[in-house]
C-alpha cells in the first residue's frame, strides 16, 4: 500500500506542453518565483500548495482532477465506499438489521 501523502504521478508535464508553454512561462503565469519549483512538481518530486495547485489549473485552462487524474479517481472511490457504509449504517439504524459493508484496512488507511 502506498503511503497516502506519496507523491504521486501528474500530468502537469502533459497539460502544459499541450498549452504550449515552457516551464519558466508557467512559473511567471503563476507567480512562483522559480521555474525549479514547477520541474520538481512535474515530476512528482514536490507536491504543490492548493494555491498553486488552482494556479495551475487556471493558466493551463484544465479542472485540477485533470491535473491529479490518479489522486482524483482515488479519492472519488474511497469517497464512494465510504458513502455506501454510511447507507449501510443509516439503514441498519433505521431497521435494526446490520448489513455487512465495512471499510478495509487499505481504506481506513486514507482517512486524510
Amino acid at each position: 500500500m502506498n503511503h497516502p501523502f506519496a507523491y504521486r504521478r501528474n500530468d502537469i508535464r502533459y497539460y502544459r506542453r499541450r498549452a504550449d508553454l515552457k516551464v519558466c512561462e508557467v512559473a511567471r503565469l503563476i507567480g512562483e518565483s522559480s521555474p525549479g519549483n514547477v520541474c520538481k512538481w512535474e515530476k512528482g518530486k514536490k507536491q504543490p500548495k492548493l494555491d498553486n495547485v488552482l494556479k495551475l489549473a487556471a493558466a493551463l485552462h484544465v479542472p485540477v482532477a485533470f491535473l491529479f487524474r490518479d489522486r482524483y479517481l482515488e479519492a472519488v472511490a474511497l469517497v464512494q465506499k465510504r458513502s455506501e457504509v454510511l447507507l449501510a449504517e443509516r439503514r441498519w439504524r433505521m431497521t435494526g438489521r446490520r448489513v455487512q459493508c465495512r471499510l478495509t484496512e487499505e481504506d481506513r488507511g486514507r482517512t486524510a
